[in-house]
């Protein structure tokens, strides 16, 4: 039933579109748009045997643009993901003890961006480039949990990749489809070359037997990292101009 709902509602839309009149980007205009990433892995699973369809904050995001000219424009931009995934694996039987192991992963980044685009109108194409500043944050933290089942005993193993806050030049490329004078969809190609700071990671062990806690924890050292952003690459938009 489902399936058939979104048929009809796309082939509706592409009614729409087809007979739609739209005019161009004009001085003073100006637009938000939201990422529809999350959508897309959602429309997937609707086709395929994937039983899970829950909306992971991936590559979401708002993008705010005013336009000094038809052909140049002033953008804000902002982005985040956060994936949290965990993983049970199957009971281990050694001699009399029994144990399983289950693995959290949680997944975190995030960006600001302030830059300006340079567009060239096509019908109802617009094609746009142009450079950005970018802020960004990251971090990346895991959990093992493997208690014995037998024995009461557990041991937690919790790694911190350590947060790392960076900013620097980006570069971006993207295409909008204009479906009308309000609507438009499109997608973003970009890339940033960022330098920042990396705070210590850590990896903490908690161990519980024969009614006894041992705690070990060792961490790393700060550094400083460079690198090209690997985050939120190619983005689909759909927003609205007013």
């Amino acid at each position: 039933m489902k399936k058939t709902h979104l048929l009809i509602l796309l082939a509706t839309c592409s009614s729409i579109i087809s007979s739609a009149q739209v005019r161009t980007y004009e001085a003073s205009d100006q637009s938000i748009a939201i990422s529809i990433n999350p959508v897309f892995g959602y429309v997937g699973n609707l086709f395929n045997d994937n039983g899970s369809n829950n909306l992971n904050l991936s590559s979401a995001g708002i993008i705010y643009r005013k336009f000094r000219t038809p052909q140049r424009a002033f953008r804000l931009s902002g982005n985040v993901s956060y994936f949290q995934n965990s993983i049970f694996s199957d009971f281990v039987y050694s001699g009399n003890n029994i144990t399983s192991n289950t693995e959290t992963t949680t997944s975190v980044n995030a960006n600001l961006g302030i830059g300006t685009e340079y567009r060239k109108h096509i019908t109802k194409w617009s094609l746009y480039a142009g450079w950005q500043i970018l802020a960004a944050y990251q971090n990346l933290h895991s959990r093992v949990d493997s208690p014995d089942r037998s024995y009461f005993q557990f041991q937690i193993t919790e790694r911190n990749n350590g947060a790392r806050v960076s900013a620097g030049p980006g570069i971006f490329g993207g295409a909008e489809y204009l479906l009308g004078d309000l609507f438009f969809v499109g997608m973003e190609v970009n890339a940033a070359l960022l330098a920042g700071y990396q705070f210590a990671p850590s990896v903490t062990v908690a161990d519980y037997s024969g009614g006894n806690l041992l705690l070990r924890k060792n961490e790393g050292k700060n550094s400083f990292t460079a690198n090209v952003s690997s985050s939120n690459i190619v983005v689909f938009r759909a927003g609205l101009r007013f």
